[in-house]
């Protein structure tokens, strides 16, 4: 494990919130281990959760975040390529995405205790919208290359992004009900 998502996971589990780290720099240093998922830092924080980490352009996998942190970059024209996410307490959330050049990925769910990848790693292709599925409803919000953020979306199946416009998605908030 990281020492950084160690201390950011601590200080969580002791606050008995979300963790609160936003969007990371362009000096942040990629963070993507197997050995700490998205699914163990949901599980460590209290309650449903569900976590998320973005691979992005240029610099890979970025920090793990949780419930509606930002996954990402904003202002620097980067684009999302692949997102891992974790549930805990949850129950089931499903996850699509529309890549660039390849369209509809197939759906991925998960109940927690493993992480789902949607999205590609090490072809530089841009993710375009986010399918996302709980039968108790899941909210996002994606900001996409030119038009900025969209607005959260809120219910039992919803998308983020657009199809059709060559417009990559640069960042993600996912939140649980």
């Amino acid at each position: 494990m990281f020492k950084r998502l160690a201390t950011v996971m601590a200080v969580a589990a002791l606050t008995g919130g979300g963790v609160a780290t936003g969007a990371v720099s362009a000096d942040a240093a990629p963070v993507h281990n197997t050995a700490t998922s998205a699914a163990s830092s949901a599980a460590a924080l209290s309650g449903g959760s569900i976590c998320y980490q973005a691979h992005v352009q240029k610099y890979g996998w970025q920090s793990i975040v949780c419930d509606g942190d930002v996954a990402g970059t904003t202002g620097q024209s980067l684009r999302l390529e692949a997102l891992e996410i974790g549930v805990s307490g949850t129950g089931t959330v499903c996850a699509q995405a529309h890549v660039q050049k390849l369209g509809w990925q197939d759906v991925e769910c998960t109940s927690g205790g493993s992480d789902i990848v949607i999205g590609t790693t090490g072809q530089s292709l841009a993710i375009q919208a986010v399918y996302l599925w709980r039968a108790d409803g899941i909210s996002a919000n994606a900001h996409l290359h030119g038009t900025g953020w969209q607005g959260w979306k809120t219910g039992s199946d919803i998308t983020v992004g657009t199809t059709g416009e060559s417009r990559p998605m640069e960042a993600i908030e996912i939140t649980v009900p």
